[in-house]
């Protein structure tokens, strides 16, 4: 059981160790229960039929009891609308692996795996440029510009961001996300030499869940509310 174990983090690191060498010091993780999973958002999934205009202008409505006179931007209330489980064009990943690995193997996994994306390469292949963006800084248009009203922009491609970490969740997720615009084909479909995806062996995820334990990482670290709490006393009992 250990061995496989340890064949799965040294896979993990080497991955990580090639990554470094090739210039991304910032690989994105991505946790899945199931490894057929698509890398696609929410919003372009197959059953999802939402308006995203109207999802957001209730969420932006509606929201601002919850959000404590927060100053929002359009881009901020996209990423709340993403961890409250909102349909989006936001994929998420985390900076951190154990965050990851966490949601991969959260309840009953079925076939878990540990997605590792190069988001330079991939924004390289996508725009030309190989930094990674931050909307509130580096994009000249805004969510409800480009989404809402539909105006134009320079992007196709799916491209990845780090946002500004407003919220509890965002910061203690380690967020990151992959944003996606007109071409709705999963990210491994687009950019299959930016991402591996690394299975976690069966007999592996015990040892996994104990790696979770001694990281700290549990229901309540993941999710810092009240909701979270809740769910890491009663998994505790």
């Amino acid at each position: 059981m250990k061995r496989s174990w340890n064949d799965f983090l040294n896979t993990i690191e080497n991955e990580i160790n090639s990554l470094d060498k090739k210039g991304c010091d910032i690989p994105f993780f991505r946790g899945h229960n199931d490894g057929i999973w698509e890398l696609k958002p929410s919003l372009f999934r197959k059953g999802t039929n939402v308006n995203e205009s109207n999802i957001y202008f209730d969420f932006v409505t509606y929201s601002a009891p919850l959000l404590e006179n927060k100053i929002m931007t359009g881009w901020d209330y996209l990423f709340e609308m993403r961890h409250c489980g909102l349909p989006t064009r936001l994929l998420d990943w985390t900076e951190n692996f154990a965050v990851a690995l966490y949601f991969a193997i959260k309840g009953n996994p079925k076939n878990p795996c540990i997605w590792i994306l190069d988001p330079f390469e991939m924004n390289h292949q996508s725009c030309g440029n190989s930094e990674i963006y931050n909307p509130a800084i580096d994009f000249e248009f805004t969510y409800e510009g480009a989404f809402v009203k539909e105006q134009e922009t320079s992007f196709t491609n799916p491209i990845a961001i780090i946002p500004i970490k407003q919220s509890k969740r965002l910061f203690a997720q380690k967020g990151v996300f992959t944003l996606h615009f007109e071409n709705r084909k999963s990210i491994n479909e687009i950019f299959d030499n930016c991402v591996k995806q690394i299975f976690i062996p069966k007999d592996a995820i015990k040892e996994a869940k104990s790696f979770l334990k001694l990281s700290g990482i549990n229901e309540y670290t993941i999710f810092p509310d009240f909701d979270g709490l809740s769910r890491y006393i009663l998994e505790n009992k």
